[in-house]
């Protein structure tokens, strides 16, 4: 057995005599009962047992380090299948807009179908609670105090002033601007939520 497994092994200590050395300590590789070297000295069982309880410290020591350095592996794996994959709220949002510029357009095509006859045929009843839904519209709740809350088309936030003016997050709550005008400006301005 070659020196660097010995050392890679568990050692313990054993007392043996040899015909040139009586009553002297012995370090032996746990796995294979390998002798590993006398120790004859005045302190021999002492100073065994310290050199085989530092070298089993080392061992220990070793076997963690390697399981960390798995679980280091193991997680920098998971990392990298996570980290900087995950959409940044600019994807979310321009997924968001992808999502209704196609709910308006079936919309928009419905209508088209319906009026491109001589005699043109109703509107379907859907497009219209259709539309309003993904515009964000909906019928208020009478008791419903709650402030609304705007994204515009340049992901600007928007809170309600009174009813019909909005004005940005920052900005002092009495002033305010039309929300037509604010659709005018940014291209769009969508209902995200209520706040008190």
């Amino acid at each position: 057995m070659d020196a660097d497994t010995r050392l890679a092994e568990q050692w313990h200590v054993e007392e043996c005599s040899d015909e040139y050395r009586e009553n002297c300590a012995c370090i032996i590789a746990t796995g294979t009962g390998d002798r590993i070297q006398y120790v004859a000295d005045a302190e021999t069982p002492e100073l065994a047992a310290r050199i085989v309880a530092d070298h089993n410290e080392v061992i220990a020591l070793r076997q963690q380090l390697e399981q960390a350095d798995d679980e280091k592996t193991s997680l920098q794996l998971k990392l990298d299948r996570y980290v900087g994959k995950e959409p940044t709220v600019r994807d979310e949002m321009a997924y968001l807009h992808r999502c209704l510029n196609a709910v308006f357009n079936v919309c928009r095509n419905a209508e088209k179908q319906a009026l491109r006859w001589e005699s043109p045929l109703p509107v379907p009843e859907w497009v219209s609670t259709v539309r309003s839904a993904a515009a964000g519209e909906h019928e208020d709740w009478p008791g419903d105090n709650r402030r609304r809350i705007y994204l515009d088309g340049t992901g600007q936030a928007w809170i309600e002033t009174t009813k019909g003016f909005v004005t940005q997050l920052e900005m002092p709550l009495w002033d305010g601007e039309p929300i037509a005008n604010v659709r005018e400006k940014t291209g769009e301005i969508h209902e995200i939520g209520r706040t008190w």
